[in-house]
């Protein structure tokens, strides 16, 4: 396993962890999902967007305070950014860590998740 691969996936704990700290039963039930989705992760890339979709639904769906939203958004943008790089590096060229794909795919989980955290 590379050292993005590992970093990604640490990302991806992170923010289930978050999302699951002050969870009730059924947010609990989609950080459970979201967990097992990171960890298909590994294998499959396309595996990191249902984990942050099931991470949206556990904040959504807890009453967490919006500092720990706040830090599942964060881990959430850094999980898609260095999980998908790695994909699109695979596939195709290298891309640039602060090209403005990678700026919008860090800041739109982040407003997310403080749009969840606020309802």
């Amino acid at each position: 396993m590379n050292p993005t691969r590992a970093l990604s996936i640490a990302f991806g704990l992170l923010m289930v962890a978050a999302a699951a700290l002050q969870a009730n039963a059924a947010a609990l039930l989609a950080a459970a999902v979201a967990g097992v989705a990171v960890l298909a992760s590994i294998q499959f890339a396309r595996a990191a967007t249902i984990a942050v979709l099931a991470c949206v639904a556990a904040v959504g769906l807890s009453d967490a305070v919006s500092l720990l939203c706040a830090l599942a958004g964060l881990n959430a943008a850094c999980y898609l950014v260095l999980r998908h790089s790695e994909l699109r590096a695979s596939i195709t060229r290298p891309c640039l860590p602060l090209s403005l794909p990678a700026s919008m795919w860090t800041v739109s989980p982040f407003l997310i998740f403080i749009v969840a955290a606020i309802s």
